[in-house]
């Protein structure tokens, strides 16, 4: 692959954040009395580089299809090569790959960076590199990034979002030239070398010892805010369940009250995955807390008849059971009550899933009525 020459951004942010000013204040896509952005339309940014016939073709070959296409459409442009990565512990980074010159370089962001937000980060940097480097002045540039999302919202002429990063893209494309300018998509992993390397930049990235400085857009501004109050409000919640005593069933399944998407589950199936979860089901030794029956003992093993029970011990519901607890196993999960509840420390998109599984389990054992 040959050596590259890496440079780390080295700009110490401070840190802080700065008071999240008001969206009017912000440089927003200008009105139809300035010819700046207006003129940026489709016709600058190609989101289908590749054809859907060379997006299935193997690996192995797709390189080579990717050159014969940007020597016949685009001989005389300069490749530059953007991407964006959010690694698993939350940091987020860029990274740019210039393979005329086989710069490379890489950008620790601030966390709070969506992973668009970083895929559009890179792109700015490589318009500042084709505006100000000097070999790039008076040539034509070709920046190819596996983002569909960053080229869309580039291209569109009425964005609503991230619109302050998205205008001081299209200026420096104004001062390049538009004509001079071309955006194109490229499919991630098709081993496309600019675009691996881009992606490997983005990852090494991670590991820088200072972060680049980089404003937020409103929409991250408006995810930190999220993120903070629901983090304020999973810690005020503990607490009161510690105090109160109620809740201590739910608190079980975690600390954090995570988002339940319950997908295409009906109604009566979300309300029982809901009250299994809240510890408010209709098992019998519930309902006996309340005097509505008259013993909290499973009639069909002897034994009391609890949450617990119900979905993991009743043999009423052994093959019901058996194909839930081989769901979750598929998963690389274990069998515990916890994470047949969607509870514990698991991926969204896995508890997601195990939510599903349990509806279903709930569905094949009838108890909709009851539970």
């Amino acid at each position: 692959m040959g050596s590259l020459q890496v440079v780390s951004n080295r700009v110490v942010s401070n840190g802080k954040f700065a008071s999240c000013p008001s969206r009017e204040s912000w440089p927003l896509v200008p009105n139809e009395a300035d010819k700046l952005l207006i003129e940026v339309n489709s016709s600058s940014i190609c989101l289908d580089l590749l054809s859907s016939d060379v997006n299935s073709m193997p690996r192995e070959i797709t390189e080579n299809c990717f050159q014969d296409f940007w020597k016949q459409n685009y001989p005389q442009h300069v490749q530059i090569y953007t991407d964006g990565s959010r690694s698993a512990t939350g940091s987020v980074s860029a990274g740019l790959y210039l393979p005329s010159t086989n710069l490379a370089t890489g950008w620790l962001l601030n966390p709070v960076h969506t992973i668009l937000g970083a895929e559009l980060f890179a792109i700015l940097k490589a318009m500042q590199l084709a505006i100000t480097d000097e070999s790039l002045k008076d040539k034509p540039i070709l920046i190819l990034t596996d983002s569909r999302a960053a080229l869309q919202i580039l291209s569109s002429l009425s964005v609503c979002s991230y619109c302050s990063i998205i205008a001081q893209i299209h200026k420096l494309m104004q001062i390049k030239g538009l004509d001079r300018v071309m955006m194109c998509w490229v499919r991630g992993h098709s081993n496309i070398r600019g675009n691996e390397v881009a992606d490997r930049i983005a990852n090494l990235a991670h590991a820088n010892d200072r972060s680049a400085r980089s404003s937020l857009c409103f929409e991250e501004w408006l995810c930190l805010l999220k993120n903070k109050f629901l983090k304020y409000w999973s810690l005020w919640w503990s607490e009161e369940v510690q105090s109160s005593g109620k809740g201590t069933f739910r608190l079980g399944l975690g600390e954090t009250v995570n988002y339940v998407d319950y997908g295409p589950l009906p109604r009566s199936v979300e309300c029982a995955v809901a009250r299994l979860r809240l510890g408010h089901a209709g098992v019998k030794a519930h309902l006996a807390r309340f005097n509505l029956v008259n013993s909290g003992i499973c009639p069909t093993c002897n034994t009391e008849d609890t949450i617990e029970h119900f979905i993991l011990h009743c043999s009423l519901y052994i093959n019901q059971r058996r194909e839930f607890r081989s769901n979750l196993e598929n998963l690389l999960l274990p069998w515990n009550l916890i994470t047949a509840l969607g509870g514990g420390d698991i991926p969204q998109k896995r508890r997601t899933a195990v939510i599903h599984r349990l509806g279903q389990y709930l569905l094949k054992c009838s108890m909709m009525n009851t539970r």
